[in-house]
């Protein structure tokens, strides 16, 4: 046990334990070996039905694609001043690194009444990745959980079962 890093010494449950684990040594081999199968399955599972999940893909890419054409949020404007503008830049950068469509306006224009200048950021919705943008830019309101003190009980404090 004294091999591990300090935050694993507890043994609990984790990505490089199976579950269960029942207990006894787990080498540094042994988590290689547990990730090594893991990826081959994935890898497998691909290459078996690579046409499906191409498919599925493309699919999926369309189905978005079509919604946001006809269902707002159809774009989304990022004025170029902002409070922060190091920080807006970067998530900009981000998004087009991650295949996202980012357009810059050469020209004003005008949305729902109020006016954009030159070098405002548009990012349409009719693109594959649309979910993940709204997702990103939407208010996200998380439910209060401290109502349910016992919902991650069973995750938090794993019990054994015969």
């Amino acid at each position: 046990i004294h091999d591990f890093p300090k935050q694993y010494q507890d043994l609990t449950m984790g990505a490089f334990y199976p579950n269960p684990w029942k207990g006894g040594w787990w080498r540094l081999k042994d988590a290689v070996d547990y990730c090594i199968t893991a990826s081959t399955s994935v890898l497998d599972v691909a290459s078996k039905y690579r046409r499906e999940l191409l498919y599925n893909k493309y699919q999926m890419a369309a189905d978005i694609i079509k919604r946001f054409k006809s269902e707002p949020p159809y774009a989304w404007i990022i004025p170029e001043k902002q409070a922060d503008p190091g920080t807006a830049s970067l998530l900009l950068n981000r998004m087009i690194l991650l295949g996202i469509d980012v357009y810059k306006s050469s020209e004003t224009f005008s949305c729902d009444g109020i006016q954009y200048p030159a070098g405002t950021h548009l990012i349409p919705m009719d693109q594959a990745f649309a979910l993940f943008i709204k997702n990103v830019f939407e208010v996200q309101r998380y439910p209060d959980l401290r109502k349910y003190p016992d919902l991650w009980q069973g995750i938090i404090n794993p019990k054994e079962f015969e």
